[in-house]
């Protein structure tokens, strides 16, 4: 015959698998590995509150494993008991198990990039940029999230032009972290508004004499800038007429030209009139 010796259960030691730290969302395997014992064991799981109160994970089973799901992010405290009942049931606890479970991480949704829906028009303030896949999700759980997506610039007015633009997500539930990242926005020019046309000063008819020298006044735009004709070679033909011009706005990077008409009286002088005459 075959003598077993047996001894009850002399420690218990609770390991965790993977080990600290961990995000939030991670399943924690909580293993108790009894030294000894003479009949069953029955292992049980705790959580201890700093004050040392504890609260069951699992009581009495014979398996020496547990799957843990941490309920939030913070540092916490675990421990394991091993009852013997070949041993009367006596209990033997394990060493108290410090776990930290970080803030989990978070992604877009669906593995998309948070992009910009359309262009600006200069002017408009960041804040106004239209986005597209701003879904998000936690990468340990799978929850879909909510909270709030901001640009960490909202009111800034970027010049014409392609430009990178910093965002954030910020969780509602405070166990993720934050998510940063940058989208590429286009900002179009802007296109002033002609608010009066102008008039091209009243001059006498020369074959040689061009648009171009006769000037334009009394033209009003809601931006700083310039008028011109557009086709300054032209030699105007008495008695005058509408002709194209175009407004040329002071910043020339963020506005642009404004064509529009101008009106023109071209006279022809009478014999032994001179242009003195015409004032």
């Amino acid at each position: 015959y075959v003598v077993r010796i047996v001894k009850p259960v002399g420690s218990l030691t609770l390991t965790a698998e993977p080990s600290s730290p961990q995000p939030y969302g991670t399943a924690i395997r909580l293993s108790a590995a009894a030294d000894g014992g003479k009949g069953t064991l029955r292992y049980s799981f705790y959580l201890v509150s700093a004050d040392g109160t504890e609260s069951t994970l699992s009581s009495g089973s014979t398996t020496s494993e547990y799957i843990w799901n941490p309920s939030g992010a913070g540092n916490w405290q675990l421990r394991a008991e091993a009852a013997d009942s070949g041993d009367g049931g006596s209990v033997v606890s394990s060493n108290v198990l410090s776990f930290t479970v970080e803030k989990g991480e978070v992604a877009v949704k669906d593995g998309k990039e948070v992009t910009a829906a359309g262009s600006l028009t200069y002017g408009q303030p960041v804040s106004e940029i239209q986005v597209e896949n701003a879904a998000f999700t936690g990468v340990q759980t799978g929850e879909t999230l909510l909270g709030t997506f901001a640009f960490s610039e909202p009111g800034k007015i970027l010049p014409a032009g392609t430009h990178a633009v910093d965002w954030t997500f910020t969780p509602s539930d405070d166990n993720y972290r934050t998510l940063t990242g940058i989208l590429s926005v286009t900002v179009e020019k802007a296109v002033p508004v002609i608010r009066k046309a102008p008039k091209g000063e009243t001059s006498v008819y020369h074959p040689e004499k061009r648009l171009g020298s006769i000037a334009l006044s009394g033209g009003e735009a809601d931006v700083e800038g310039t008028w011109r004709w557009t086709s300054a070679d032209i030699v105007p033909e008495a008695p005058g007429g509408s002709y194209a011009c175009e407004f040329v706005p002071a910043d020339e990077n963020d506005y642009e030209s404004v064509q529009t008409q101008a009106e023109l009286v071209i006279v022809i002088l009478e014999r032994g009139e001179t242009e003195v005459d015409m004032v």
